[in-house]
């Protein structure tokens, strides 16, 4: 696996910037990438963070061939609810998924019950969430 990356400190109008060049990266290079959902929005909690949720989840379900799993945690568990704007594009993403895990903990905090029509997951407690987070190597969290 080549992630090497290369840096260099520089400075700009007085100001250092960083810069950071990987080389050799590839898709491939990184397997699996976990993404965590933690929220039921991206950025704020508003109609615009909604938006650039569904943004964000439909580019995922757009590249095709990527491997992902999901794990769905804290408010994000409000997406698995039929009354939810963004729970078709999820059942879409959860059948694609190599794995989703969601967080059962979060389920019962924000009274979800999930739909028996979402096969595929697999509900765990918020320990065990904590611990596939920590052994994850490519985790991409959407907050």
């Amino acid at each position: 696996m080549n992630s090497k990356a290369r840096s260099s400190l520089e400075t700009c109008s007085g100001s250092p910037v960083l810069e950071l060049e990987t080389i050799g990266y590839e898709y491939d290079d990184l397997g699996t990438v976990t993404v965590v959902i933690k929220h039921d929005y991206y950025s704020s909690d508003n109609n615009h963070g909604r938006i650039l949720l569904n943004s964000f989840l439909n580019a995922l379900k757009d590249n095709h061939g990527k491997k992902y799993r999901l794990i769905i945690m804290d408010t994000g568990v409000r997406l698995l609810a039929k009354s939810s704007s963004g729970h078709g594009l999820l059942e879409v993403l959860i059948r694609s998924a190599s794995e989703c895990l969601v967080c059962s903990d979060s389920c019962f905090a924000c009274g979800i019950d999930i739909d028996d029509s979402l096969s595929g997951i697999l509900t765990v407690s918020a320990d065990e969430i904590a611990l596939e987070i920590i052994n994850a190597t490519n985790v991409l969290y959407i907050e």
